[in-house]
């Protein structure tokens, strides 16, 4: 999953790519658990789906054609952004639903908050526990 690409497309688009995504997850929960993994899915949410941009946040400049100089695509909405930040964290509980969450993974998410200076991104995920 290339989300340089994804985070580019249109709102819609992205929503049904984490809707197949978890469709596939509830079917094949181990497979998929260590093939995305959750570390995978909390990097994806501060580089991609940030509410305020960091050091680290892909997509803060609007993409432009290189040629022309004009606009090729924005990023979503801050509403936009909340949706697939809840679908993603959605997701994240998907791939730990049998065996809850390992240590590690328990870890990659207290450095997330630990590193975050978005507050919003923050709230997001003390949400979902």
């Amino acid at each position: 999953l290339n989300f340089n690409i994804w985070i580019y497309t249109p709102v819609k688009v992205q929503l049904d790519l984490v809707d197949l995504i978890s469709t596939h997850v509830k079917r094949q929960t181990l497979h998929f658990r260590s093939l995305i993994t959750v570390q995978r899915l909390v990097d994806v949410l501060r580089t991609y789906y940030w509410y305020n941009a960091e050091a680290t946040s892909v997509g803060a400049t609007l993409a432009v054609d290189q040629i022309t100089n004009e606009p090729l695509a924005e990023r979503p909405s801050k509403r936009e952004i909340h949706q697939i930040r809840g679908k993603l964290l959605n997701l994240t509980l998907l791939l730990v639903e049998n065996e809850g969450f390992h240590i590690g993974e328990v870890r990659c998410f207290v450095a997330y908050l630990q590193n975050c200076s978005d507050q919003d991104q923050a709230y997001d995920v003390l949400q979902m526990f």
